[in-house]
């Protein structure tokens, strides 16, 4: 089999330096269908909307050249455009066309990518995976809150039991890969892991918390690893990880962005993000706010600012089969932030990624008949 039939049977997620060297070339002077047919010619299986993905991720966008006007109608445009201005010529004012957000003659700077919510050990790996590999090239990578769960310690009804330790290793070890991937890796604390906090001031006397530390995350970032005793045995090497302790380690300012997640929400669709960045706003000067804890996503401008909902990457969890009705179904997702070298944020360019929603399987009435009746009797 020869070299290009090779070329056109691979569908790797893993871009060769030749795919990404021949959508660096074409891409600034070839819209979106004519690269993706370039590719399909040159014997690479790449869909459109990968190919535009990665061209955003590289930070290579289409110039698109000035419009041909049909040659018989050029007369009549001028004109027309002419006089529109004349008969607006009256009612002219004079006004400042403010463009927050809009960076369209400046290649952005930094990239920034925002997971959130994996809920350790309910982490949806395979997502996680794919968001790492697809945006390697990030400057930053944000861990927004709720990197844990802390199922030991919660307060609603447990269907199972889950050692901290374990979900404890896990992280760690999410946290091993990041810093090898990423050149800085910032984490913020979300309400889950805030729930340690809460169980020693309801468990522990004031007597003695003192001698207690509750910064779950500060161990993680510290690269602290545990025997069973729960004495330091090792200590990993994760200086370009992270986290600032204390009451406001819920966000985190990078640039002008904020990267934040509540102890509160609404049910009304992006309206924690708004609080949040109404909150912020008031505070620190930021041009936009993306936030984790929702477990849905948003993207809206509010107040000439850009509020983000960045959806979660985790399974279904527990409280949401206990038939409280207030619960959407979650939304799986991430968010990338492009922002210039002054650290304002690129709106357009910025996006949430959607990976589609999900809820536990539960077996209808007509599949339990039909496994009942093919179910083989005991001989008694």
């Amino acid at each position: 089999m020869g070299t290009k039939n090779s070329k056109k049977s691979a569908n790797s997620k893993e871009w060769s330096e030749e795919e990404i060297r021949l959508l660096k070339k074409l891409r600034p002077k070839m819209t979106l269908t004519k690269v993706h047919q370039a590719f399909l010619e040159a014997g690479f299986r790449r869909s459109r909307k990968a190919l535009e993905r990665k061209a955003c991720n590289l930070g290579v966008f289409y110039s698109d050249p000035p419009r041909k006007t049909r040659s018989a109608s050029v007369n009549e445009y001028s004109e027309a455009w002419r006089k529109i201005i004349s008969l607006k010529e009256e009612y002219k004012e004079d006004y400042e066309h403010r463009k927050i957000g809009l960076l369209l003659k400046t290649k952005p700077a930094r990239k920034i990518l925002s997971l959130s919510d994996f809920h350790i050990p309910f982490d949806r790996d395979d997502l996680i995976h794919e968001a790492i590999q697809t945006h390697s090239n990030a400057d930053i990578l944000v861990v927004n809150g709720d990197m844990l769960d802390l199922y030991a310690v919660s307060t609603w009804p447990k269907e199972r039991s889950i050692i901290l330790r374990r979900e404890y290793e896990i992280a760690m070890e999410y946290l091993r890969i990041f810093s090898k991937i990423f050149k800085h890796v910032v984490v913020v604390r979300g309400n889950h892991e805030y729930r340690l906090n809460r169980y020693f001031h309801s468990n522990v006397s004031k007597d003695v918390s003192f001698m207690v530390n509750k910064e779950i995350l500060g161990r993680l970032v510290r690269g602290e690893i545990y025997d069973d005793e729960g004495n330091i045995i090792k200590q990993l090497d994760l200086k370009n990880v992270h986290y600032e302790s204390g009451p406001e380690a819920w966000f985190a300012k990078i640039g002008k962005t904020m990267f934040v997640h509540p102890q509160s929400f609404s049910r009304v669709e992006a309206k924690t993000a708004v609080n949040a960045q109404e909150y912020f706003m008031e505070r620190t000067d930021i041009d936009a706010v993306v936030i984790g804890h929702t477990h849905q996503q948003a993207f809206v401008p509010s107040r000439n600012k850009l509020c983000v909902e960045q959806g979660c990457l985790c399974c279904p969890l527990d409280y949401e089969k206990q038939g409280k009705l207030r619960y959407k179904a979650m939304t799986l997702g991430y968010c990338v932030v492009y922002q210039d070298k002054d650290g304002n944020c690129d709106f357009n360019a910025t996006h949430n990624v959607y990976l589609g929603t999900q809820y536990p399987i539960k077996k209808s009435f007509e599949e339990i008949m039909q496994e009942t009746k093919t179910k083989p009797r005991s001989n008694k």
